[in-house]
């Protein structure tokens, strides 16, 4: 048991070459070569006692909410999402169909818990499986639009010349046989036989202007 005011974990010293401090225990002036009281030493383990027991309470806590909310396993959410299917896109909103219903996601929604109406995303605020399942789907996408292409010819066929943010990123041919040929840069797209797709969808769509 602390003997003298200085050894007080308590006591704070003003440093000015007296023995005269702070006594923190009662909020007032004391000495370095006071020896304690039983009321200080009473009111010591009082506080000892008090700080055990916040600490202790404080701990349960902590272990309450780890076994109510346990830290998110993001590799099962990754996997969950690859059964997600993204059925419909409506400007920046995506509607997902998973295990018989269907959610609207809102991937540049600002608020997290708003961003899809399930109830992984709203109660824990993060990043639902069907939300993963959006971003994978925009990964995939190619961008490729009608006016990206432009429309040439040369003695051997008709030329679809690609452009994707002022950058060339490939060609398609039609040769007047009526064969197709492509040639698309691989690093211009996560998916390439997608970004095949998109291409040729958007020349049936400019072949029908």
């Amino acid at each position: 048991m602390t003997q003298l005011c200085c050894d007080c974990p308590f006591f704070t010293g003003h440093g000015d070459g007296t023995d005269k401090g702070w006594c923190g225990l009662f909020d007032r002036m004391a000495r370095e070569s006071h020896r304690m009281t039983i009321v200080c030493e009473q009111e010591f383990e009082a506080v000892v006692i008090q700080e055990a027991a916040q600490q202790e309470l404080e701990q349960e806590l902590e272990a309450q909410v780890s076994e109510v909310a346990p830290e998110p396993d993001v590799d099962i959410r990754e996997e969950r999402a690859k059964t997600v299917e993204v059925v419909k896109v409506h400007g920046d909103q995506y509607t997902v169909f998973s295990n018989g219903n269907y959610y609207v996601v809102k991937p540049n929604e600002p608020l997290p818990q708003n961003r899809c109406e399930c109830g992984d995303c709203y109660f824990r605020k993060l990043m639902c499986k069907h939300q993963i399942a959006v971003k994978n789907y925009l990964a995939t996408k190619s961008n490729i639009t009608a006016e990206c292409i432009n429309v040439d010819t040369n003695e051997y066929a008709v030329v679809y010349e690609l452009s994707l943010n002022s950058c060339a990123a490939g060609e398609m041919y039609l040769d007047y046989n009526g064969s197709w040929y492509h040639n698309l840069k691989s690093e211009s797209f996560c998916d390439q036989s997608s970004a095949i797709r998109d291409f040729e969808s958007c020349l049936l769509e400019l072949s029908a202007q």
